[in-house]
């Protein structure tokens, strides 16, 4: 749950808004000051301290190693930057192989796990929003830092392969386009080299969020020191906190889950090699694969809704950001696809999530395991009960704007049936209502699709199971589990879960900006809605 809905004060409060055109409007209700203040948490930053202590950054850009070898490679490296040589009297004859692995020629800045770590650190404060926007600084420091490196070691593969083809043919003479490597190499060197040197005084900059431990959890300049009396949050501050909470969580989930993963895969496939296997097992195996179910949808789901704010064409509720925080919550958009994408890799590595969905269902099938008993529990145990307490969460945020439980039930009733005619909230309202639900489903929605998708996820290996090398089904094959399978269809079908949440996305904003043209600070492709997140390649 992102808000705290102990402090959740909707009280009456005069201001006006626009009418939306499609309805009749009237003044904002809601005063949401109480609530961006009830996240006034002082963050202890030991812990990211403690993960960029491990940075081993140091002075000089070519390596420093004392092994021999390495120094016998900077000091060519060294002799091929200092030279003057002239085409026609190329003698390098003395190369060994020196750039065959040409990373080792350099001290690099940060490995890619430590720089997770860190993020990690920076996604579980509390008040997280200007140390992201230094993140995002160093992030977007070192993704240009390592293009130029890349390209650098680019360079010096290709001098590898013409000096050593030098070196056998004893060539004097290279033709144009090879010669200029040794010029490009030069160029590239020191562009890379002046990078490196400045890691330190970015490094520093974003050591400043020690030293900046405001209390104020405050989105948007306008907001800071609010006086409620004077000055009620604007709904766009309200929005644009439930996000920045949201991507947080979401963040925090997603890494843990990634560095996990691997070792939760094992688990399953030791239980599945287990001689006495029984239902307690098969139980085990599938709890361990619905919360993978659970941890993608989640994820998934967050991206899709996040996606929708960030680019022009899609945007839904957060409708007044200025630039700095389209930049924040796209940045954090990058990495939250990042991370999923890393997901997605281990589980589609070696086919592992499908081999382990397959040996599951010969399992069952060979124990005669009922699964039907185990998609009940969770429908009418943890599902139904998780969808109960987000009703009477959200029930219990609403009865601050309304005189009785009775109307706050006629106001829930209005709203999940899209009927906003004769509800008296202004349009802005209703558009932070109704993102209050969607936050407020999550958790209940995750539990109830991720039972659904490993539903799907047994049916579709079951389904391949029964094909034959000559492509033909046979449809006798895993009675059990096929009829198993059956009835838990039924089962979600006629489950019935009482949502809370509605769409409203309010009225259009006038002035939206489009940063459809955004630096991609993390270098990775926006989230495709084709790509499926659970690890699982989609039939053809």
């Amino acid at each position: 749950m992102l808000l705290f809905l102990s402090s959740l004060n909707l009280v009456m409060s005069a201001s006006n808004t626009k009418s939306d055109g499609a309805r009749q409007d009237y003044p904002n209700r809601l005063d949401l000051s109480r609530l961006i203040k009830s996240q006034n948490v002082e963050d202890s930053y030991d812990a990211l301290k403690k993960a960029i202590s491990k940075i081993e950054y140091k002075k000089e850009f070519l390596s420093d190693s004392s092994d021999k070898g390495v120094k016998a490679k900077v000091q060519f490296l060294k002799k091929l930057l200092e030279c003057e040589i002239i085409n026609g009297q190329i003698n390098f004859d003395e190369y060994n192989d020196e750039f065959i692995e040409p990373k080792e020629l350099f001290s690099l800045i940060i490995k890619e796990e430590l720089l997770d770590e860190i993020k990690n650190e920076v996604f579980k404060l509390n008040n997280a929003r200007d140390a992201i926007l230094k993140l995002r600084d160093l992030d977007k420091f070192l993704a240009s830092f390592n293009k130029h490196f890349e390209e650098l070691c680019r360079i010096l593969g290709k001098l590898h392969l013409k000096l050593k083809n030098s070196k056998c043919l004893k060539l004097r003479l290279w033709d144009s386009k090879s010669f200029k490597l040794i010029v490009a190499l030069k160029k590239e060197f020191i562009k890379t080299s002046a990078k490196y040197s400045g890691f330190e005084k970015e490094l520093k900059n974003f050591e400043k969020v020690y030293k900046a431990k405001s209390s104020k959890n405050t989105l948007r300049v306008g907001d800071q020191d609010i006086d409620e009396g004077e000055n009620p949050v604007s709904s766009e501050h309200f929005m644009e906190t439930i996000f920045l909470q949201e991507a947080l969580k979401s963040l925090r989930d997603v890494y843990d889950f990634k560095i996990n993963l691997d070792s939760n895969l094992k688990m399953i496939g030791k239980n599945l090699d287990r001689k006495d296997i029984n239902d307690k097992t098969v139980d085990k195996i599938l709890d361990a694969l619905y919360e993978i179910q659970c941890r993608s949808y989640r994820i998934g789901e967050f991206i899709f809704h996040l996606g929708n704010e960030v680019t022009i064409k899609e945007l839904k509720y957060m409708k007044s950001m200025n630039s700095e925080s389209k930049r924040l919550f796209r940045y954090l958009l990058n990495e939250a696809t990042r991370l999923k994408r890393e997901a997605v890799s281990i589980l589609r590595g070696d086919n592992v999530l499908e081999l382990l969905c397959k040996r599951l269902c010969i399992v069952i099938e060979e124990n005669k395991v009922d699964i039907l008993s185990y998609f009940e529990i969770k429908l009418s145990h943890e599902v139904k009960s998780s969808y109960e307490k987000t009703r009477k969460d959200y029930f219990e945020a609403l009865r601050y704007c309304e005189k009785s439980k009775r109307r706050v039930e006629k106001l829930v009733k209005n709203l999940v049936s899209n009927n906003f005619e004769d509800l008296k909230y202004s349009s802005g309202d209703l558009a932070c209502l109704s993102l209050l639900s969607l936050d407020m489903s999550l958790d209940s929605d995750t539990l109830f699709k991720g039972l659904c998708e490993l539903h799907k996820l047994l049916m579709k290996n079951v389904k391949q199971l029964k094909v034959n090398c000559n492509g033909v089904a046979n449809d006798s094959l895993y009675p059990n589990l096929s009829k198993s399978i059956g009835e838990v269809n039924e089962e979600i079908k006629g489950a019935k879960n009482e949502e809370i949440y509605f769409k409203y996305y309010g009225e259009a904003s006038e002035d939206e900006e489009d940063l459809s043209g955004e630096e991609n600070v993390s270098g990775e492709e926006n989230v495709s809605d084709e790509e499926n997140v659970s690890g699982e390649e989609e039939d053809n």
